[in-house]
């Protein structure tokens, strides 16, 4: 059973918050699926950890990206090429294939920009929800996820900050879009492990604004061997996003 958590490391943070955070000895997890990691820290892995990261533009001005850490001797880890899944989101997405006995398992750390998608990226697989006026990287995600879903089954694990939750649709009148995001993931025969867990509820990853913006979505086959931890979670000021801990079967 290995140790897993994501975590928006946020670039607004101090740049050594987080890599002190990661290697405390009591919580030092076998798996780490980051966003946001700080451009200074993405040349090089912590000590003990192989790093893959995101690449390729997309007009994030802060040049922060998406990353995959997974502790030495777990396996063999394996960067995906330009063919990548996920690959319209550009460093907003780190994808990697971690091979060991029990089979291959896809490891993608994703950050859903809470922006509109610009004119330039638009493409007609990106649907936009009933209440909105054009889509967001979020809708970007769901088309991403479709396209991968499509491939040759394989297990995959998909977790980070996708800015969207439920509560938007319970705070705002006519308001659906955390509803067919989730179902559209839903659909695709992914399973939000969070949701499962925590039997239904959600709970703030962020202080400010208190919405889960952070998911463990696994694909069907891989959803019975993830457990979400079920104690609250830890605003630790390393960043201004707390950690979802999980566990993982492999």
């Amino acid at each position: 059973m290995l140790t897993a958590m994501t975590r928006n490391l946020s670039f607004r943070e101090s740049g050594s918050n987080w890599l002190r955070w990661l290697l405390a000895s009591e919580r030092a997890p076998d798996v780490a699926l980051v966003q946001e990691l700080l451009p200074e820290f993405a040349e090089t892995p912590p000590p003990g950890y192989r790093l893959v990261v995101g690449h390729a533009d997309t007009g994030c001005p802060t040049g922060c990206t998406s990353a995959v850490l997974v502790r030495d001797g777990l396996g063999d880890v394996v960067p995906a090429g330009d063919d990548r899944p996920f690959a319209a989101m550009g460093s907003y997405v780190a994808a990697a294939t971690l091979k060991r006995e029990g089979g291959p398992v896809w490891l993608v750390s994703v950050h859903a920009s809470p922006t509109k998608v610009p004119r330039y990226k638009l493409r007609d697989e990106y649907r936009t929800r009933s209440c909105e006026t054009g889509p967001w990287w979020s809708d970007v995600f769901v088309a991403e996820l479709g396209a991968f879903a499509s491939q040759p089954a394989s297990d995959a694990l998909i977790a980070g900050d996708l800015n969207v939750a439920y509560g938007f649709d319970f705070r705002n009148v006519d308001h659906t879009c955390g509803a067919e995001f989730f179902g559209a993931v839903a659909d695709l025969g992914v399973v939000d492990t969070t949701l499962r867990d925590w039997r239904l509820v959600e709970r703030p990853t962020r202080r400010k604004p208190d919405y889960q913006h952070a998911r463990v979505f696994a694909t069907r086959t891989l959803a019975e061997r993830v457990a979400v931890d079920r104690a609250e979670l830890d605003h630790d000021g390393a960043s201004d996003h707390a950690a979802i801990w999980f566990c993982l079967e492999l």
